[in-house]
């Protein structure tokens, strides 16, 4: 079974290690989505849900290079979430349905380069998740995590013409109670076709809470969205997902899928399609 990457965007959004020369930038948007009706409670153990939860997520990126080691992130996602109709078998409490549309967490960083040697790098990175979400609270629906986050992350990677491996991690410091969280992201990339214009991507992108909270402390924090596996507290999965791109004139288009098992988020693929452009300095003549 598949699980929804939940606050991914589906783009399995990493921190790169490589940083944006100064006067390059690399701006990106598309769409995911996924559908769901029962959830993880953990890997091996999963609940029903009374109705069907649909997401569909439209993250736009952009990074811009300020100086020759320092760049800027900014990710923007606007999210329409919506629960369907009551199960006709369903037994049980139930809330009611209802859809929603705002942002999700807006996510604004800082990338520098600590070390860039024949073809090895190291940064660091720096970010915050502001709570810009929308809720229902009666539908038990959101649209992000209901706090801000303040995110330090390390990252490494060495790259060839012909591949790259990458290295992230870091952790998620978040107010609103919420349990902080570790993350470990690591990728391989390739190049293929006689121009060298196709890309293939696998990487794995690991969440884990790093605090366990009582079960009073989660329903406090969670409230009805337990009953819709969005955005909990505790939240946490190990996931894989494919990418497959094509670069042409600068522009790239890509498609990726992924899942994997987790702790408290929703059964399903997420599948995404993107487009995105590569704008370089203009060299001096």
């Amino acid at each position: 079974m598949f699980f929804v990457l939940i606050g991914c965007w589906g783009m399995a959004k990493t921190q790169s290690p490589w940083v944006k020369e100064k006067g390059s930038a690399y701006v990106q948007g598309g769409v995911n989505f996924f559908r769901y009706s029962s959830g993880y409670d953990d890997p091996q153990n999963f609940s029903e849900l009374s109705r069907p939860v649909t997401e569909v997520i439209v993250p736009l990126y952009g990074e811009i290079g300020l100086t020759k080691k320092l760049s800027t992130t900014l990710s923007v996602p606007i999210h329409y979430t919506q629960s369907s109709g009551l199960d006709s078998d369903w037994v049980g409490i139930s809330i009611p349905n209802g859809n929603l549309v705002g942002f999700g967490n807006v996510y604004g960083g800082v990338n520098y380069n600590l070390l860039k040697k024949k073809g090895f790098v190291f940064s660091s990175h720096f970010g915050v998740y502001a709570n810009s979400i929308n809720r229902n609270v009666e539908a038990g629906l959101a649209t992000g995590y209901d706090a801000f986050g303040f995110e330090p992350f390390l990252s490494a990677g060495y790259g060839t013409a012909k591949h790259f491996y990458t290295l992230s991690t870091g952790v998620n410091l978040r107010t609103n109670n919420y349990s902080p969280q570790y993350k470990l992201n690591l990728q391989w990339g390739a190049r293929f076709g006689k121009r060298k214009r196709g890309w293939f991507i696998v990487s794995m992108n690991t969440q884990l809470p790093l605090v366990k909270s009582s079960p009073v402390e989660d329903l406090q924090i969670n409230g009805l969205r337990q009953f819709t596996y969005l955005y909990l507290n505790h939240q946490g999965y190990v996931a894989l997902n494919l990418k497959w791109g094509y670069e042409w004139n600068n522009w790239y288009a890509w498609f990726s899928v992924g899942g994997g098992p987790g702790w408290d988020v929703g059964q399903a693929g997420v599948y995404s399609l993107s487009l995105a452009k590569k704008i370089e300095r203009k060299k001096k003549v």
